[in-house]
């Protein structure tokens, strides 16, 4: 059945940055989206906002009845007459628009892409949780960096703000689940959850240059070449892979190595030429310098081709979701935590680049990297995995895991900004709490302040 549309006049003061608020922080009611012909919307991820020019927000995931998961970018407008006034149905720049979001839905209006795909358009006017006089008398709810809403919950004691962090840890966990449902829905689970670990290895200064390295050389590409080495060949050829993608080898680099480094590097050089990708590409971001010895991405790198090759077959995927579903919460954890480290060893062992020695023999991933790579990256994947197979215990299990997952890394930054904001005295034991600082810290809300 077709959506009626009344035309309204939308009260002064209404700005398409007000709409975007909305749609951006889910100021609806779930249960009364509906697109302009019926059909029902469901929204798993509002997707990030764009990056100026074009849709206004990217990497949505939508479920629109009749088409199923949708996977794209969703254009926010006043009215959605205002798609055609822009001149959006001729600009290739908004092929990918999967939702048309408006707050009114103008009569006898189609959305339309360049190639004349026909778009869903969602009004949003009769769905809003919240008055439109209330948004402009207040504003949306979100705080400007670095206001975050710690301010209203300073001063009612330990136990009432360790509540507001576990509520904020709550939200900045599924944000990051959202987005792990948006990467499986274009990539896949395997490909989704690797480059989610990789980027958890790189570190703030890395991070994106190692998300980028999982992309130039997929784990698909990586299993079927190395399943077909032998197996005392399958972590150099995929140390080589990841290195050559990342732009690390020596011959990339101008490295000259002598004796033992030397006679590993022509090995590296061998296996790239051998299977590594003819294409040139732009050199990636990466800090090198005044990074710990330990974490320079070469040796992380190191890491996770062993991590890849222990799991080439089922897969790092299956073989988390196995860990997870071990019976007893504890033996999970316990599991999860021994799949993604990774010991000392090789060539790597003892140095932290290519000719570069480093004092003792670190694990190329520790105990404390394989709980940032847990918190970030598995649990919120698991979880988002569970929810899009309806694998309801696998889902529920992730968020146990996350809630009693205890905060182990020594974060002087965290104690900084517990300190800053008046939680100092509120114990950071568990990562969810350790993720509502983070999440608090970076402008969010804890969803329901005391």
């Amino acid at each position: 059945m077709t959506q009626e549309t009344t035309r309204r006049t939308v009260p002064a003061g209404v700005t398409e940055a007000l709409v975007a608020a909305v749609w951006r922080h889910q100021l609806v009611r779930p249960d009364a989206l509906r697109a302009t012909d019926g059909r029902r919307v469901q929204v798993v991820y509002p997707g990030r906002d764009g990056p100026g020019a074009g849709p206004d927000f990217v990497g949505a995931l939508v479920v629109v009845e009749g088409e199923g998961l949708l996977s794209g970018d969703v254009e926010v407008h006043l009215r959605s007459a205002d798609w055609s006034a822009h001149g959006h149905g001729h600009d290739p720049a908004y092929d990918g628009v999967v939702l048309h979001v408006a707050l009114e839905a103008s009569a006898g209006h189609e959305t339309r892409t360049l190639g004349g795909r026909l778009v869903p358009t969602l009004p949003l006017a009769d769905a809003l949780s919240v008055s439109l006089d209330y948004l402009l008398l207040e504003g949306p709810p979100t705080a400007p960096p670095g206001e975050p809403c710690a301010g209203c919950i300073m001063g009612r004691g330990a136990e009432e703000m360790g509540r507001a962090l576990d509520r904020a840890g709550d939200t900045r966990f599924r944000a990051k689940a959202a987005r792990f449902a948006a990467a499986i829905a274009c990539v896949g689970p395997e490909q989704a959850l690797y480059e989610g670990v990789l980027t958890a290895l790189g570190y703030t200064e890395n991070a994106d240059a190692l998300a980028e390295t999982a992309r130039r050389m997929p784990f698909a590409t990586l299993r079927g070449l190395a399943q077909g080495s032998p197996r005392s060949e399958r972590v150099p050829a995929i140390e080589a892979l990841l290195l050559g993608a990342a732009g690390l080898l020596p011959s990339q680099r101008g490295l000259a190595l002598t004796g033992e480094d030397a006679d590993y590097a022509a090995r590296l050089e061998a296996a790239w030429r051998e299977r590594g990708p003819r294409d040139t590409r732009q050199p990636l971001p990466l800090r090198l310098f005044r990074v710990r010895p330990e974490n320079h991405p070469a040796r992380r790198l190191a890491g996770a081709a062993r991590l890849v090759e222990r799991h080439l077959s089922p897969g790092l995927a299956l073989a988390l979701r196995d860990a997870a579903m071990t019976p007893e919460p504890g033996a999970a954890t316990v599991a999860l935590d021994a799949a993604l480290r990774v010991p000392a060893k090789g060539y790597f062992a003892a140095r932290y680049d290519l000719g570069r020695p480093l004092e003792g023999k670190p694990a190329l991933v520790g105990p404390e990297r394989a709980g940032v790579a847990l918190v970030n990256a598995a649990l919120p994947f698991l979880a988002a995995w569970g929810d899009l197979a309806a694998d309801r215990a696998l889902e529920e299990r992730a968020w146990e895991l996350f809630r009693s997952y205890p905060g182990r890394e020594d974060n002087r930054v965290l104690r900084r900004m517990a300190l800053r904001r008046g939680l100092a005295d509120v114990p950071l034991t568990t990562a969810r709490r350790r993720q509502g600082l983070l999440h608090l810290a970076k402008g969010g809300c804890c969803a329901r302040c005391p």
